[in-house]
Parts: C-alpha cells; sequence; structure tokens
C-alpha cells in the first residue's frame, strides 16, 4: 500500500523552503528565486522518495535520475539566469502590482510549495512500483526522458545565444526550436511529465 506520509515531509520541506527563498527574495528584491527553488524542491522531492519508498530497485532509481537530475539540472540553470539579469519582468510586474506586499508574496512562494507537492506524486507512486527489473513501459520513460531532457536543454543553449546577440535586445526568440513556439521548454516539460 501506498504510504503518503513522505508527501507532508516534503510539503514540510518544501516550505521551509520557500520560507527562506521568499526571505532571500525579501533582500534581493529578485522574486525570481521562487523557479529555483521550486525546481529544486522537485528534484529533493524525486530523490527523497527514491530513497524512502518501498518500490522495486529499477523504479526508484528512475524516480531518483529522471526526477532529480531533471529538477537540479533546472534549478541551476535558474539561478544561473537569476543570478546574471534583473528580476524577470513577470515578477517585477506582480511585485509592482501588489505594491511589494510582502504578505501577498509570502502567500505566492507558499503556493509554490504546495505545487512542488502535487507535481511530486507521479515521483512518489512510480517509486513504489514493485517491479524489480525494468519493464518495456520503463525503458520508454528513459527514451522519452532523453529526448525531453535533450530538448530542453538545446533549446536552453538556443535561447541563451539569441539573448547574448545585442541585436535581438527586446525581440522574442523564433529560431532553432523556439520557432515552433516561445516556450518549447513548456513541450519538453509536458514530455517529462509524460515520461
Amino acid at each position: 500500500m501506498l504510504d503518503w506520509h513522505p508527501l507532508l515531509i516534503v510539503a514540510l520541506i518544501a516550505a521551509l523552503a520557500m520560507t527562506g527563498t521568499w526571505s532571500l527574495q525579501r533582500r534581493t528584491r529578485n522574486t525570481g528565486f521562487v523557479d529555483v527553488c521550486w525546481a529544486g524542491s522537485l528534484g529533493f522531492a524525486a530523490l527523497y522518495y527514491s530513497i524512502t519508498a518501498d518500490g522495486g530497485l529499477a523504479p526508484r532509481l528512475l524516480v531518483a535520475m529522471l526526477g532529480g537530475i531533471w529538477g537540479f539540472r533546472l534549478a541551476i540553470h535558474l539561478l544561473a539566469r537569476v543570478l546574471a539579469e534583473p528580476e524577470d519582468g513577470r515578477y517585477a510586474y506582480l511585485r509592482a502590482h501588489w505594491n511589494n506586499d510582502q504578505r501577498k508574496l509570502y502567500a505566492f512562494f507558499l503556493a509554490q510549495a504546495l505545487l512542488v507537492v502535487l507535481f511530486s506524486v507521479p515521483f512518489l507512486v512510480a517509486a513504489h512500483n514493485p517491479n524489480e527489473g525494468p519493464t518495456f513501459p520503463m525503458l520508454a520513460a528513459v527514451i522519452i526522458w532523453l529526448i525531453a531532457l535533450g530538448g530542453e536543454a538545446l533549446a536552453d543553449q538556443q535561447l541563451a545565444r539569441f539573448r547574448a546577440d545585442r541585436r535581438n535586445r527586446g525581440r522574442a526568440c523564433r529560431e532553432g526550436l523556439w520557432a515552433w513556439s516561445r516556450h518549447p521548454n513548456y513541450f519538453f516539460e509536458w514530455l517529462h511529465w509524460f515520461a
């Protein structure tokens, strides 16, 4: 039977992490750190579930790999961006719209902690899979995940190259994978969750 107690642990850790991140944004006036914390918290949840769940070794390793690597890769990518650039326009607008009301910003951060818990449920369920060896669905998940991770990494590189060119300032990237959509990572994120 699936033990749901780890969700409570992840909820507590995510809430504490978001509280610390909220405190950091108060000092830096950069709400973008919430994205870093969100991705890192999901990576943590995947690793935590893979260690504490009673499923087979193969599914737990896959959860650690697919969820953990994805979460920490995204967190590192976002951290580099947050440290190198001014506050993201979405968050600057939110801060201005809320008149820098820290109670509203704190509620926003805690809402992200709840989303971490919700988005981590597939990791928990997968980590409880009793299969000991690899199965066809597990292999398919790995292939889909590799495509998603590669697509995200390539799209991130293409966007970074585009943004580094001063001639593109204020323009939307419509090159490479970004030609299909202004946000191809949403596709690759969806593909990751599908895996």
